[in-house]
């Protein structure tokens, strides 16, 4: 971590910046742990659309995998622009996660299917 990669807000004893490896460990660790996250589209809208989901999987490439409906509002969103936040909290262990990104809707069967399996689970 370096200063330049710290919000002037942040307090460096309870704020990590992240990159790399080290970044989709701890990624994939609290989502392990905590997979309902707030989240965030439409970021220029004041108030952003908010909305809770359930993250499938956090994959080796950092990549966060959601199910969503076709004809959502999300995906409508989503449509005229990727930019994305999550939020993750998880409270008792004091630890709380902000993720900031772009996402695109895939399409693939196989990956829904196995998806679908795990949350049935």
């Amino acid at each position: 971590q370096t200063n330049n990669d710290m919000h002037p807000k942040h307090n460096p004893e309870n704020y990590d910046s992240l990159h790399g490896v080290e970044a989709v460990e701890k990624l994939q660790n609290i989502v392990k742990d905590q997979s309902i996250c707030m989240f965030h589209t439409d970021l220029r809208a004041e108030p952003c659309e908010t909305r809770p989901m359930v993250i499938q999987r956090a994959d080796d490439m950092g990549r966060l995998w959601l199910l969503s409906a076709r004809s959502s509002q999300k995906n409508t969103d989503i449509a005229k622009d990727p930019r994305v936040m999550l939020t993750i909290a998880e409270p008792g262990r004091s630890r709380f996660l902000v993720v900031h990104g772009r996402t695109n809707i895939v399409e693939d069967h196989a990956m829904k299917q196995e998806l679908w399996s795990n949350l049935a689970k």
